[in-house]
């Protein structure tokens, strides 16, 4: 298994040198990334999972921003960040680093009003991180001039 998310790893930074191309393999790597962000799968799992969805998320860039991808990856961001493992918790703030970067870059092109029904869904999570991942995404939103979050 690890050896499989470090090969899904190696061949979204190979694939960098050829973006159009990476838009073919990210509907075949990114489910399996995420199905290791479940609960019940070992910390070292769930941390190499966030180093393979790093360099997809790098690799890939604007082609995570349809809100299938992103919603998809945004859930798991939001169970990783309630994990009780540091090692995880870093990784993950790693992941949740890169894609607030690509979203500020790339507002025009983020699906606001697919996003804030997830945003809504995860606001009831008890957990400080969660929480505290929720109103940082909220403040990030609110600084790109592309994204009219005051409507919502």
């Amino acid at each position: 298994q690890k050896g499989g998310l470090l090969g899904f790893a190696s061949v979204a930074l190979a694939c960098g040198s050829a973006p159009s191309e990476f838009s073919h393999f990210l509907p075949k790597f990114l489910p399996p990334v995420l199905n290791f962000f479940q609960d019940g799968t070992p910390s070292r799992l769930k941390y190499y999972a966030c180093e393979a969805l790093y360099n997809i998320a790098k690799t890939g860039h604007v082609l995570i921003l349809p809100h299938s991808i992103f919603n998809a990856i945004f859930n798991g961001l939001c169970k990783l960040y309630a994990d009780t493992e540091n090692e995880v918790r870093n990784a993950v703030a790693e992941v949740d680093r890169v894609m607030k970067d690509i979203v500020t870059q790339c507002g025009d092109k983020f699906e606001t009003e697919q996003f804030v029904p997830l945003l809504h869904d995860n606001m009831p999570f008890r957990n400080p991180s969660v929480r505290q991942l929720m109103l940082s995404w909220i403040s990030i939103l609110l600084k790109v001039p592309q994204v009219q979050m005051v409507s919502y």
